[in-house]
């Protein structure tokens, strides 16, 4: 399977460039195409191996990459700065493709974690979240670059802004989620659910900083709200450092 990752990075750089310098339609194929030869990849791991692979951050880049590739498809906004949300969330695939690539393979080890449920999910869910919230992102850097544009009571950035707010609570949700099954993981396994390891303090620092990106005054749909838009797209970088940092 060496060859699939060389293969979906080239895909989704040419989505990027087509999304940069020719129409949506061909770079949305070319990600089509990408997202298809990971889904592949995902196919083929999962019957060699008999486990997800969403455990080590190579895993973890190519799923986190696989699902944003399907939000940009299915979720993506059709009438909204469609071309600058394609561009921005193949640009992050690309990069996600390319650092699978670069990262060391790690050791095939499959212990009882990687089919233990509580196990399963709290990598699941974390690749899920890592995925809502760089599509989030792609929506809030849309927006910053509408800013100058509004047109009417509400316009173009604001929607954008509202649909990345959509997408990073999303993501807030899924992360809660992974938090919710890795408190069940730690009470099964070594009965206890809180400990102030680093990987803990690693995850209540995405949790309150993606608190802090919804929870400010000031609301979405307000026109103008550049600094609304820049703390929002940070929670897509932050949780993949997070997630490279702790996976």
């Amino acid at each position: 399977m060496s060859f699939l990752f060389p293969t979906t990075f080239m895909l989704h750089a040419a989505a990027a460039l087509l999304a940069r310098f020719s129409t949506p339609g061909r770079g949305r194929a070319v990600m089509a195409a990408a997202v298809a030869v990971q889904c592949a990849w995902f196919g083929l791991h999962v019957r060699r191996h008999g486990v997800l692979p969403v455990f080590t951050p190579v895993e973890a880049l190519q799923c986190a990459g696989m699902v944003l590739g399907l939000l940009t498809l299915l979720a993506g906004p059709r009438t909204t700065a469609p071309t600058t949300v394609l561009r921005w969330a193949a640009i992050a695939t690309t990069l996600m493709a390319g650092g699978a690539i670069i990262l060391p393979a790690p050791h095939p080890c499959f212990d009882y974690n990687h089919v233990y449920l509580p196990a399963v999910a709290f990598h699941v869910f974390r690749r899920l979240a890592l995925a809502a919230a760089l599509f989030s992102s792609a929506l809030f850097i849309a927006a910053l670059r509408r800013n100058g544009a509004e047109d009417g009571e509400i316009g173009t950035g604001a929607i954008l802004r509202h649909q990345g707010r959509n997408a990073l609570l999303a993501a807030l949700v899924l992360y809660l989620l992974s938090e919710d099954t890795g408190i069940l993981w730690c009470l099964y396994g070594w009965a206890d659910v809180w400990q102030w390891s680093p990987g803990f303090i690693i995850s209540s620092a995405v949790l309150i900083y993606l608190m802090l990106a919804l929870h400010l005054p000031g609301g979405s749909r307000r026109n103008g709200s550049s600094w609304y838009a820049v703390l929002g797209l940070l929670g897509g970088p932050l949780m993949l450092a997070a997630q490279l940092l702790k996976p």
